[in-house]
């Protein structure tokens, strides 16, 4: 009964010793995973951070192209703008003269008719070139925006 009692108690410290090891291992192990779960965090949280900064940047840079080419485009509408006020000054040269010549003619009516429709003719003709021109303009106008828009997005 001794012997047995004293492998008893031998036995209760191995375990009591291998209880005390596994404990401690568990806790090496808990605390190393608690290091690797924090740089974990810490590379993702580097991370999240240069990617917020690289679409900040970019939004920048899509922001400044937009502003450029929304400058340019009112420029072009300025100028398109001013070719269409100058078109009309034209016409109404145009007008002007023909009334004068209205009035001046004493020629028979075959003869006045003619010149009138010479003098509407060019006129029209003056009045589509400057359409023309200011088309050009804006198509010009747009496609610049675009490929700025195209060289932005690339970038």
């Amino acid at each position: 009964l001794e012997a047995e009692q004293a492998k008893r108690a031998e036995l209760e410290g191995l375990l009591s010793a291998t209880k005390e090891e596994a404990e401690e291992q568990l806790r090496t192990s808990l605390a190393a995973a608690e290091a690797a779960k924090e740089s974990l965090q810490m590379e993702l949280q580097a991370a999240k951070d240069e990617a917020t900064k690289q679409l900040q940047s970019s939004a920048a840079d899509v922001e400044a192209t937009r502003s450029s080419l929304q400058e340019e485009l009112q420029l072009a509408r300025d100028e398109a703008a001013e070719q269409l006020r100058a078109s009309g000054v034209a016409l109404e040269a145009e007008q002007a003269k023909r009334a004068e010549l209205e009035g001046l003619l004493s020629a028979t009516k075959e003869e006045a008719e003619e010149q009138l429709r010479t003098s509407l003719a060019a006129a029209e003709a003056a009045k589509e070139s400057l359409q023309m021109e200011l088309q050009a303009a804006k198509d010009e106008a747009v496609k610049t925006g675009q490929e700025q828009l195209t060289e932005a997005a690339r970038e």
